[in-house]
């Protein structure tokens, strides 16, 4: 931290030319001065007459004696007599140390409000060790400490990035708790949690987007749509659920299609195959509906459509075998999504509403192929105007 640079200038010269104290001091801090400087005296007598024996003797024995007689304190004086000490360099040295006493306790509040009390020590360690500011800031990041406690910086930098300052990241750090909380899953809420987010650019929003996903789109939704995206994505279990979606191994786009794809799944088993225990169609089918564009509603839409017109469109395919006409589920699929064949779907389907038109208009043919089939006439109306 910053040295005071109140009582600068050369010491000697300062002292030199410092005027003899004042009988009656100014200042109570003047006064213990004059009372220190007075006691100096008399022991610097003492000291003097304690040289003189040692220059006299042949030997050091008598001043030792003397030095041992005047006690632990006295010798202690002694010392620091011989040692003589600049008053003005000891009063700037005493505002020197009381203000790395306040620098510290300022310190301490400050890393303890902003929970980077594990660094404390460190930079204490550094303040006492009258390391400055500016190489006390290099020094710290260079610390094992700081390295552990801003983690995901370490990873940024690997992967090309910049490093967030210390402000930025705590204040990310605090976005993701919050955002945590707001969807009940606080116990994630950790520095390891954050540091793997920040680590690999994470942002706020992003992680809401995340967390939308595990929770209001699968864990809160129909459990259809959990054990559908369980049985496409086998890593996926419901301990880890909310886990899986924030792993960085995923990106937030294929998360959601995913996501998408297990819907779009749980659909297709709800209209299709109603209670089936395994999805309708394959993880791969789903997948390329879903990137097709489809949204969950049109897929939701989509699926209640083919529901109810691929029977009629199954039987009437049967009783027109003949023709050559093919309309199954991915037929349909194709028409309701705009997949691939989506245009010869929508034209198999049209040729077997015509037939279908031309059977209850009572042309030739057509009964004969509806018993061939084991159809009673036409399909009844029980299926018309419902493809």
């Amino acid at each position: 931290m910053a040295r005071s640079s109140e009582f600068g200038g050369d010491a000697s010269a300062v002292a030199a030319n410092t005027p003899t104290p004042a009988p009656a001091p100014a200042s109570s801090l003047d006064a213990a001065l004059t009372a220190s400087l007075a006691q100096l005296s008399d022991f610097n007598k003492s000291a003097t007459a304690l040289i003189a024996q040692d220059q006299a003797a042949a030997t050091g024995t008598a001043s030792n004696k003397s030095i041992i007689d005047l006690g632990t304190a006295a010798a202690a004086d002694y010392k620091a007599v011989m040692t003589p000490v600049d008053p003005m360099l000891k009063l700037q040295q005493d505002a020197q140390n009381a203000a790395r006493i306040d620098a510290l306790s300022l310190l301490q509040d400050t890393f303890t409000a902003y929970g980077l009390t594990e660094l404390i020590p460190t930079i204490k360690g550094f303040m006492t060790g009258n390391i400055g500011a500016g190489e006390a800031t290099l020094l710290l990041k260079q610390t094992d400490a700081y390295k552990q406690r801003f983690a995901g910086n370490i990873t940024r930098v690997a992967n090309g990035q910049n490093a967030l300052s210390e402000t930025d990241y705590l204040s990310l750090e605090n976005q993701y708790t919050d955002l945590m909380s707001q969807y009940g899953v606080k116990n994630l809420a950790t520095r390891t949690q954050f540091a793997t987010l920040i680590g690999n650019d994470v942002s706020a929003s992003e992680l809401n987007s995340r967390l939308d996903l595990a929770v209001n789109k699968v864990q809160n939704a129909d459990p259809q749509v959990l054990a559908t995206l369980k049985s496409y994505y086998p890593t996926v279990s419901n301990s880890d659920l909310v886990s899986y979606f924030l792993a960085p191994g995923e990106t937030l786009p294929q998360l959601q299609q995913q996501t998408l794809a297990a819907q779009i799944g749980t659909y297709a088993t709800e209209q299709l195959t109603p209670g089936a225990s395994t999805p309708e169609i394959s993880q791969a089918r789903a997948m390329q509906i879903a990137q097709s564009g489809v949204t969950e509603s049109q897929a939701k839409t989509g699926y209640e459509t083919i529901g109810v017109e691929l029977p009629i469109a199954s039987k009437l395919a049967t009783i027109y075998g003949a023709s050559g006409i093919n309309y199954d589920q991915t037929a349909a699929e194709a028409e309701q999504f705009g997949l691939t064949g989506a245009a010869s779907a929508a034209r198999a389907k049209q040729q077997l509403q015509e037939l279908e038109k031309a059977q209850f208009a009572g042309r030739s043919g057509v009964a004969g192929a509806s018993a061939a089939a084991g159809y009673t006439g036409s399909l009844g109306k029980s299926i018309q105007g419902k493809f």
